[in-house]
């Protein structure tokens, strides 16, 4: 509940009465506090955030948001993720995102809206560097259309820093040995590996794999691209997995020469699964290779 109080003019034979409420740090009246209900109301907005926060310019975002056909159940859901919504100027927050998404990629407002709905800090990320991701993925031959869907599913992807996506894409070019027309598919399922560090994760694991032999290294990031994750960590996790699991003969199977190297082609997620620290798991595969 807000504050309120009454306030009496001094003096001069003429008294006022108003009354206010006190909502955040500025003070609005209860009558403009029913304006926004109102307003919410005819846009069926089932559940509304209390306490209700708004600023004065929460009539254009309503607008705003009307005009991108945001009602009902959608605009509620917004409302829920992000309950000072209507706090923000529109000017400064969903309108330049709306502006990029489709001068970029040709989305009409309703997907601009679904993106919002399922990813409203979209809204506060700055437009040149939405702008720019989305850009750098057109410009490994992406077409617009599937790129559209891809971040309809992954709408985080445009909240990557754009040095981020061109240091990463370059590994996996020059390091990794990923064609140009290679990197689309596994965008497309992975997307996330635009996001690991290219010294503290993408290269332990990849000097790791070709110190043990493993010469298609391409192929596990394809199959198993949470494999960077494991960055520095993967040497000593996977050599004491395999000493602790010897009894399964994997610790003889290390020391063949080349011998990991065709399991990694047979198996790629082998890394993965045996990184591991459940016994249950590496048991399983290990029973799988017998």
């Amino acid at each position: 509940m807000g504050l309120g109080f009454l306030v009496w003019s001094g003096g001069g034979g003429f008294g006022v009465r108003s009354r206010r409420r006190l909502v955040g740090c500025s003070v609005v009246a209860p009558a403009e506090e029913r304006s926004v209900r109102l307003a919410l109301g005819k846009l069926k907005v089932e559940v509304l955030p209390e306490p209700l926060k708004f600023s004065s310019s929460w009539r254009t975002m309503v607008e705003t948001l009307e005009s991108m056909g945001l009602t009902g159940t959608r605009l509620s859901k917004l409302l829920r993720k992000r309950p000072a919504l209507l706090e923000l100027d529109p000017m400064e927050t969903v309108i330049p995102f709306v502006r990029t998404v489709t001068t970029v990629l040709d989305y009409d407002t309703k997907g601009a809206s679904i993106l919002l709905c399922k990813r409203p800090s979209l809204m506060d990320y700055p437009e040149i560097a939405v702008a720019e991701v989305l850009s750098i993925l057109l410009s490994l031959g992406i077409e617009e259309r599937p790129l559209r869907f891809l971040l309809l599913r992954f709408p985080g992807i445009a909240e990557i820093n754009p040095s981020q996506v061109r240091s990463s894409l370059r590994y996996l070019v020059k390091d990794a040995g990923f064609k140009i027309n290679e990197l689309w598919p596994l965008i497309r399922d992975s997307p996330w590996v635009m996001c690991y560090d290219v010294e503290t994760e993408c290269t332990p694991v990849i000097e790791f794999l070709e110190e043990i032999g493993v010469q298609n290294v391409k192929l596990i990031i394809q199959t198993e691209p949470r494999v960077w994750k494991r960055g520095t960590n993967l040497p000593n996790h996977c050599s004491v997995n395999f000493a602790s699991r010897a009894h399964h003969g994997f610790l003889d199977f290390w020391m063949l020469k080349g011998a990991f190297d065709c399991l990694c082609d047979c198996f790629p997620r082998c890394l993965d699964v045996l990184y591991q620290s459940s016994s249950n798991q590496c048991t399983n595969f290990c029973c799988r290779l017998d």
